[in-house]
């Protein structure tokens, strides 16, 4: 990928390219339980199905890349419970869901001394949602607010 500084010598004129869909865990529901690799054709069947509605919205999107997909593969929530122990294969942790963004307890103090949360899931959903926790866990921490200091420190450098 085109994280790794090697890669264009790895792998000259190739790149990778990830699609994320969202889908209910209702349409995966009838397998759950089921062991890895051996959930049957039924599920094979929709997940080809699934991999290629994905495909064609990237073409749509991106269509140099029409032609050009060596090798994609299909993660489902059932693959995500899989190998991250996530309950119904969330990828972006707690629900999206209005009342989420409601709790009062989702913040990074806690009633309980010394202890603090941090993430993505005090403010939303990404990596970028879990480094902006980290700061809002770090400024709660030191009694600061750390993120006028970093805008500060970043008006300063230009």
């Amino acid at each position: 990928s085109a994280k790794d500084p090697d890669w264009p010598n790895r792998w000259p004129g190739r790149s990778t390219i990830e699609v994320i869909g969202f889908a209910p865990y209702e349409w995966f529901q009838a397998w759950e339980g089921t062991p890895w690799r051996k959930r049957g054709e039924a599920y094979e069947t929709f997940k080809a199905e699934l991999s290629e509605r994905l495909l064609e919205a990237l073409y749509t999107h991106v269509p140099k890349t029409r032609g050009n997909v060596a090798y994609h593969e299909l993660s489902t929530p059932l693959s995500t419970a899989h190998f991250c122990n996530y309950r119904r294969g969330e990828i972006y942790g707690i629900a999206h869901t209005p009342t989420r963004f409601e709790q009062r307890w989702l913040l990074p103090q806690t009633p309980v001394a010394h202890l603090f949360l941090t993430g993505q899931d005090i403010v939303t959903a990404g990596v970028a949602a879990a480094l902006f926790g980290g700061v809002l866990t770090a400024s709660a921490i030191l009694g600061r607010n750390e993120i006028k200091e970093i805008l500060r420190r970043s008006s300063s450098v230009t």
